[in-house]
């Protein structure tokens, strides 16, 4: 069963700045080709509704940026207030960044209240969040 932790204080800072960092066109170019296929061919429309490449636990990369494909229409998903979300600065995240980590399986939570559409129809604003390490030797 998914872990859900306390809902942390609003005072926390939860976001870094990551221009010139996660904005380069052939990196996001390159990941866009990737995780679109992924998304295309993993067989799980409306499900996995959004990928994310998280380097040292601070969202990086995120595709689709404005998911329109998987809900009904007028409903959307604008995942750009992701964008440079540390998420073992959020109190509310840090647990699965954590437990992911020293894994080489899913590691899942939820239903969790996403931070980054707000003002999204509230059919998109809980979610489950699976999250898989990617490991590079050497590093």
């Amino acid at each position: 069963m998914p872990f859900v932790p306390p809902i942390p204080p609003e005072t926390v800072p939860t976001h870094r700045n990551v221009s010139g960092v996660c904005d380069q066109p052939d990196l996001v170019q390159r990941f866009t080709e990737i995780a679109s296929t992924i998304k295309r061919n993993s067989g799980m429309e409306g499900v996995l509704v959004n990928l994310q490449l998280v380097p040292n636990a601070v969202v990086c990369l995120l595709h689709p940026v404005n998911n329109t494909d998987d809900f009904p229409p007028g409903v959307y998903l604008d995942n750009s207030g992701a964008i440079g979300h540390d998420l073992l600065m959020d109190p509310a995240r840090s647990f699965i960044a954590e437990a992911t980590v020293p894994r080489d399986d899913v590691v899942i939570a939820g239903p969790l209240t996403l931070r980054q559409c707000p003002e999204c129809d509230a059919t998109v604003r809980s979610a489950f969040i699976a999250r898989l390490p990617i490991s590079m030797e050497g590093k």
